[in-house]
This record gives C-alpha cells, structure tokens and sequence, in this order.
C-alpha cells in the first residue's frame, strides 16, 4: 500500500513507512495529478498538457515515458499501484492512501508548493486545486458536485407467460435492451408482470415496454409495444417472427435489430416524458434531444445540441455525453468548415475524459476511434477501437459507419459495403437516417461503383437537403459520371454555404472529404 501525502512536503511512502518519492519535479508533479484527480486516472495526452505543454507530441510522449519510468524505479515492490495503457494513466484506488490537508489551512493554500514545475499549463491546474482548498471546497481529488437529475424509469412486462421453447428468444431481447438503455444513462429498469400499474414505488413517470413472445407452428412470434406511462398511449409498436429453435447468425442479428429499434423508442419516449423543450433535469432526455438537434446540422442546432450534451454531462458524468460533444464538433467542421462558434473546447481533452469516464462504452470507443484517425492518423489504433465498440455493442450505427470508413483505408470494400448497409439498417426508420446513407456512398466510391453511390448521394441529400457533405459528394459523383448540368446544380446549393466553392477544394488537404481523397474518383475528377 502506498500512502501519498500532501499535508506539508509531497511525500509518497510505502506500507512499511519507506520514502519512495520520485527525485524529478515532473515525476512528482505526475503522481500528485493522479493522486488528486476524480478516479485518480488521466489520459496520456492531458497529461502532456499540463507537464510538457512546450513540447510537439512526440516529444512529450518520450518525457511522459521517461517520468513513468522514474515512477516505477521509484516505487520498487509497489509499482504495481501504477496503470498505463495506450490511452491512460492511472492509480489504483485500492492501493494508494491520500493524506490531504484540511480545506482553509495555511498547508491546504499551498498544496504542492514543494513541486517546482515550471509549466504554466500545471500551475493553472494547481491554482484551481488550491483555490478549492483555499476557500473550503471539496478535496480536488472527490468527484465533482453535479446537479442531481431526475431518473427515468423503464418498466419490462410480459403480456402472458412465455412458452419454454421461445425463453431464449424472450431473454435475449429483454437482456439487449437492457444493456442498451442502461449504456446510454442513468436508467431504473424494472420487471412487473400483470396489468400495467400507474406508479411503483411512488414514481409516475414510467414508460413500459410490453412483451409478448409467443410458440406458434415451430415459429417464436414476437410483438412489443410501447406505453407512455403519463399519457397511457401506445407510442410505438412492432414484431417479428423466428424459427423457434434456430439461434442463427441472422436470427440473431434480426433481433439485435429489434432491441436497438425498442431501445431507440423508448429514448425518444423519455425525452418526451420529460417535457419540451430541454428535456427537464433528466441527463438522457437532454442528449437524445441534443442528438436530433445536431442532426439539422445548422448553426444554430449545433450550438443548442453542444449545450444540451453539456448540460447532460452536468447533471450525469457519463462519458458518453463528452463523445457527443466531439464528435458534434467534427460536424461542425464537416458541414461549417470550422467549429469556431462553439464554446472553445480542446477535442482531445473531450474524447480523452470521455475515455477516463466510461472506457467501455461502446460509443465512446467508436467516436475515439476516429479521432485516433483523423487527428493522429492511427489507423492501427482507429482499427482496434472501433472493433472493441461494435464487439461491446454489435448495433452502434456510429461505430459501423466508422467501421466501414476504416475498411475503405484497409482495402477491405466488401466489408465496408456490408458495415455501412448494417448501419442503414438499423436507422432505416430515423428521422436523421439520410447521415448513415453516406457511409454506403462513401463504400461504394472506394468500390468503384459510382452509380450505386450516386444512388445513395442522392438519397442521403433528399431525406437531409441541408447536409453539405452530402452534397459535395454528390458534386463530385455527377463530375465523375459526365453528369454536368446536375453538378452545376448541386454546386449552386454548395455556394450557399460556401460561396467560392470550386472542383479544385477537393484537393486541399484541409478540406474536409479526406475519405474521398483516399479513392480513386479523385483520378477521374482531375
């Protein structure tokens, strides 16, 4: 066990009261980050940020390793207490001991003050933590006080009792969609068989999912509905029916699909629970309206959807919500060339958080893992990630849709055909489905069928008329097919947002049709 004590000078010490400090500031100024940090882990790249803020990545990497290194050395027998991975850097809680002075002391005011880095990114971090000290604040290293929200609450019930010879079909979909909500917010999932109740528990403000799953002619036959606690309508309804003792690949897939589209309709249920037109106190109600109004793609909802993703996070720390707010600011770049108009957020420290918050979540692996791409151009590492989301998850249309991008720069087409039309599938009854229609286009661009892709261009750009990339490929499919007239057509409605837009943007690097560029259309355009 390793105590690390802060009450007068920073000392770590061992469980037999041996000095095992680090002899270098950086080293100790690393470990006194940890120590005082929620969860008492950070990622590799926030880190450099406040040690090494002069330094160019690499070589803050390379004075990161070698602080690592001290530690160990330092720690002897007791290095075990420090984590790394690829991403993180970490103290195991159950192995570390923090001494901290009490909040308003003369030692609190000036915690670290034997620490002598220089960086002035970690004298802003230790002024924080000293100002919390100072005025009688929480210690830093305890979780933030977040506003408590309200939790939506999801009710199972089964319509009558389920046949032995169809329970596999009723467990895996009440265990899919359970996993699903559960993964997406703070969610009270609960089992109550019989007539639908108008409270349990005292909580009115229930949304019921009625199952009925039943053996018909060697069939399991399948019907879920939806019920608004509040109002007592039905909101949504559907079914299917399987073999009843045929657990195939594509059986399995069909009700994966069938879980997703359920859970996906009790989001929208409690959003709407949860009154207009914020989404209440509820975290999860806040980001699906959040997600929608990202998806209009304009200024303007862009700007609301990063509010409502922020003031989820507020009300619920879930990581989740911090991969919104990335990946809506790749939007912002993809449709508005820039994301200047948004609150001024370093990307990396976004999706690095989010990785400290829920390192499992599957969308929170998707969404790092095209940042590893497009900031880092890891392919390696994009790969890995987003494999890890779709293997935690096989019905995250974002990781599929990354997915096929990542099959495009492999060479692998025909997996990247088949991701992209997995994630159609999936959203084939969203409002905001025309999106995923792109990851088919880009597919088949990198194929070489452009007619196919033009299709799909063309589909993504009638259900979304105001998504710009959509545009632009569609643009540059009409060019390549000799289609002239269409592409002065959709150059026009381009010009609207970008008013000096010519064929030559796509072959600046800063443009932002990188997957076009890796294919072979760019041949036949220049």
């Amino acid at each position: 066990m390793l105590v690390i004590t802060f009450t007068s000078l920073f000392r770590v010490t061992d469980d037999i009261g041996r000095d095992v400090t680090p002899r270098s500031a950086k080293a100790r100024g690393l470990l006194a980050i940890l120590a005082l940090t929620r969860d008492m882990r950070r990622s590799r790249s926030w880190l450099r940020g406040k040690l090494w803020s002069a330094s160019g990545p690499a070589q803050g990497s390379d004075s990161l390793r070698q602080a690592l290194t001290e530690i160990r050395r330092a720690l002897g027998p007791e290095a075990d207490a420090l984590f790394t991975d690829r991403r993180l850097v970490a103290l195991d809680p159950d192995k570390v001991t923090i001494n901290v002075p009490a909040a308003g002391t003369p030692e609190a005011r000036d915690i670290c003050g034997d620490i002598e880095v220089t960086d002035p990114e970690f004298q802003s971090w230790l002024d924080g933590v000293r100002h919390q000290q100072a005025g009688g604040g929480a210690v830093a290293a305890s979780p933030p006080q977040m506003k408590r929200g309200s939790t939506a609450t999801v009710v199972f019930t089964l319509a009558h009792n389920v046949p032995n010879d169809v329970q596999w079909v009723y467990q895996a979909l009440r265990e899919d969609i359970s996993r699903l909500l559960r993964e997406s917010g703070e969610i009270d999932i609960i089992t109550e068989h019989g007539p639908l109740p108008a409270s349990i528990d005292g909580r009115a403000q229930l949304n019921f999912i009625v199952m009925d799953v039943n053996a018909v002619s060697g069939q399991a036959v399948v019907s879920i509905r939806l019920e608004c606690g509040a109002t007592g309508k039905t909101m949504w309804n559907s079914g299917q029916k399987w073999l009843a003792n045929d657990p195939s690949d594509e059986t399995i897939w069909e009700l994966h699909q069938l879980s997703y589209w359920t859970h996906e309709q009790t989001a929208h249920c409690i959003a709407e629970t949860f009154g207009e037109p914020s989404g209440g106190n509820n975290a999860y109600a806040l980001a699906i309206r959040g997600r929608k109004r990202l998806f209009e793609f304009s200024l303007e909802s862009i700007i609301d959807a990063d509010r409502m993703f922020a003031a989820s996070y507020q009300i619920e720390p879930r990581g989740a919500f911090l991969a919104w707010r990335h990946f809506l600011r790749n939007t912002a770049i993809f449709e508005h060339l820039t994301d200047d108009f948004l609150e001024p957020i370093n990307q990396v420290d976004l999706i690095d958080q989010a990785m400290v918050d829920d390192p499992t979540n599957s969308l929170v692996l998707a969404v790092a893992s095209q940042d590893a791409f497009l900031r880092g151009n890891d392919l390696e590492l994009a790969s890995a990630l987003v494999s890890d989301a779709i293997n935690k998850n096989e019905v995250n249309p974002l990781g599929l849709g990354f997915q096929s991008n990542i099959f495009i720069l492999n060479g692998q087409f025909d997996k990247s055909i088949q991701a992209a039309a997995r994630a159609q599938s999936l959203v084939s009854n969203q409002s905001y489905r025309g999106f995923w229609s792109m990851f088919s286009c880009m597919s088949h661009v990198a194929n070489g069928d452009y007619e196919t892709a033009a299709f799909h261009a063309n589909m993504s750009h009638y259900l979304m008329p105001r998504m710009v990339a959509a545009q632009r490929f569609l643009y540059a499919l009409n060019e390549a097919l000799g289609r002239e007239s269409q592409a002065l057509t959709v150059s026009r409605k381009i010009r609207k947002r970008e008013p000096n837009f010519s064929k030559k943007d796509l072959f600046r690097s800063d443009y932002p049709v990188g997957t076009m560029r890796r294919t072979g259309i760019m041949e036949l355009l220049s």
